[in-house]
């Protein structure tokens, strides 16, 4: 715990002055030594189908919104088109930066009762009717993308229904199926839990919370949320108390605690991120 000697200094006098008094001072967030972050915790989610790669110095690369969603790479069902992702995770290699690949967006042909989702690509916003396709696809990602995709992301933004509907229990069970796929087909890889935003809504709030308590977070190496500010104007300690809540809904098997969390937590589109390193990976790429 870092301490704060106070000294109150006095105009000048003729009486000789007492000896300063020491007190110590204890701010609640003084908790940590300073220390380096490693440019691997500060990335960008791509948002172009270029496969070119920022300039600035950024450490990691998420793919979201970058023409790699469900939707776009498995048109038709058992006919996969990869040459965007090929394209970006080759970008990715070549500016050597690890890669966070993102599902989400289930095709129309898997899911054609599903509302549409927030993207004008034909994509639902449900789980597939059969997760034999999702099992398949995770499959088929993992595999052809193994030792060059670092970290997946289980869904974008789960917890909004332009995004994903229907039970949480679904994707919880989505999740636990995606992860002994990525674990047996990708040695190494970071599984991160699907994103959950919008936590000042005490409904959104409330599906984090049930896939904790369905212990969703036992499949992951991370779980991410999107800490948004209330308001644009607020200052990023305004988002404390909702990371407190997301600590202690989640869940994770022993020995994966970071900074007091049950679960390591992985924030997304705010000003930090942080996430567990693999034993040969670097953390999730990060925005």
């Amino acid at each position: 715990m870092a301490s704060l000697a106070m000294v109150t200094l006095v105009g000048a006098s003729a009486v000789p002055a007492a000896e300063p008094v020491a007190r110590t001072v204890h701010p609640p967030m003084w908790t940590d030594l300073p220390a380096p972050v490693g440019e691997e915790f500060f990335g960008v989610t791509a948002n172009s189908e270029t496969g070119l790669m920022p300039s600035f110095g950024a450490g990691a690369v998420r793919l979201w919104d970058s023409g790699t969603r469900w939707q776009n790479l498995e048109p038709r069902r058992g006919r996969p088109e990869w040459s965007t992702l090929d394209r970006m995770v080759d970008g990715a290699g070549r500016a050597g930066l690890p890669v966070l690949f993102v599902f989400g967006g289930t095709p129309g042909w898997a899911a054609p009762g599903g509302p549409p989702s927030a993207y004008p690509d034909g994509s639902r916003a449900a789980a597939p009717d059969d997760l034999a396709d999702w099992d398949t696809f995770v499959g088929k990602v993992v595999e052809r993308y193994r030792g060059r995709i670092e970290s997946y992301e289980l869904w974008d933004m789960a917890n909004h229904p332009k995004y994903f509907t229907g039970p949480v229990e679904r994707l919880v069970e989505m999740v636990r199926r995606a992860s002994r796929i990525i674990k047996a087909g990708g040695p190494g890889a970071v599984v991160v839990c699907p994103s959950m935003g919008q936590l000042g809504d005490p409904a959104a709030r409330r599906t984090l919370e049930r896939f904790g308590e369905l212990r969703g977070y036992e499949s992951c190496d991370a779980a991410a949320v999107k800490l948004h500010p209330g308001r644009m104007a607020d200052p990023p300690e305004t988002m404390l108390a909702i990371a407190d809540e997301v600590e202690r809904s989640s869940t994770a098997p022993t020995g994966t605690r970071t900074c007091g969390a049950p679960a390591p937590i992985s924030t997304s589109r705010c000003n930090r991120r942080s996430s567990p390193r693999s034993p040969r990976t670097t953390p999730p790429a990060s925005t």
